[in-house]
C-alpha cells in the first residue's frame, strides 16, 4: 500500500512540486529574515528557510533525503524553540524593545540568554559539533547520492542559504555584545526572568549540543523507522 503511494507521488510529479518550492523557500526566506530589523521577526523569517530545508529533503524523493528531512525537523524544533526563549529574554532586558538597535548589550544584561541565542545562532550556520552541521551535511550527502542537476541545485542552494544565514545570524549576535547607547538605560532586573526559563534556556542548550555530538545514534534511529 505504502509503495503504490510512493510510486503515485513521484509519478506524478509531487517530489518535484515540493523541491521546486523548498529551493525558492530557503533563499526568499533568508533574505526576508536579512531585512528584519526586529529579533524575533527575523527568527521567524528563519524558519520560513528552514521549513524549506525540510522540504527539500522530501522533494529528492529518496529514503536519505527523507532522514534528512527528519533529522532537520528534530534539530530545528530544538533549535528555534530556544531561539525564541532566548529573544524574548533579551527584549525584556532591553526595555520590552525588539529592536536591534535597543538590543545592544543585552547579552551582558541577560547571559544566560545571550549564550543560548549565541548557541542556536551558530547551529543555524552549521557550525561544527551542533544539530545544524548535522542536518546540512544529511542533505548534502543525500543529495550526491541522488545525482544529477538536482544534487547541483542542492549545493549550490545550500551554499547561498549558509552564507545568509551566517549574515543575519551572527550580525544578531555582534549586536547582543556591542556597547549599548550612551543614551540607552535598562532596568537590570528586567533581564532577570527567573529559575525556571533561564533552565529551560540551560536545557535547550544542551540538547543542541547533545544531538550534534550524538547524531549517528539519531540518524540510526530515523533510518530504522523508515
Amino acid at each position: 500500500y505504502y509503495d503504490n503511494i510512493d510510486l503515485v507521488i513521484k509519478s506524478e510529479g509531487i517530489t518535484d512540486v515540493l523541491f521546486v518550492f523548498a529551493l525558492v523557500g530557503m533563499v526568499m526566506g533568508s533574505l526576508s529574515a536579512i531585512r528584519q530589523n526586529d529579533i524575533r521577526r527575523m527568527v521567524a523569517f528563519s524558519s520560513v528557510a528552514q521549513i524549506g530545508y525540510i522540504y527539500m529533503g522530501i522533494g529528492l524523493g529518496t529514503d536519505a533525503g527523507m532522514m534528512a528531512a527528519m533529522f532537520h525537523l528534530f534539530s530545528h524544533t530544538l533549535c528555534k524553540s530556544m531561539l525564541f526563549l532566548a529573544a524574548g529574554g533579551l527584549a525584556d532586558a532591553s526595555g520590552n524593545s525588539k529592536i536591534f538597535r535597543d538590543l545592544r548589550g543585552a547579552g551582558y544584561r541577560s547571559p544566560i540568554a545571550g549564550v543560548a541565542f549565541t548557541i542556536g545562532a551558530l547551529s543555524m550556520v552549521g557550525f561544527p559539533f551542533l544539530g545544524g552541521f548535522v542536518a546540512k551535511f544529511n542533505f548534502a550527502l543525500a543529495a550526491m547520492e541522488v545525482g544529477s542537476i538536482r544534487a547541483l541545485l542542492v549545493l549550490i542552494v545550500l551554499a547561498i542559504s549558509t552564507s545568509l544565514n551566517t549574515v543575519y545570524f551572527l550580525r544578531t549576535v555582534i549586536t547582543l555584545y556591542r556597547k549599548p547607547l550612551e543614551t540607552a538605560h535598562y532596568p537590570v532586573e528586567k533581564g532577570q526572568r527567573g529559575i525556571l526559563f533561564n533552565a529551560a534556556l540551560i536545557a535547550f542548550a544542551v540538547a543542541n549540543v547533545v544531538l550534534g555530538l550524538c547524531s549517528q545514534t539519531v540518524v540510526n534511529a530515523i533510518t530504522t523507522g523508515l
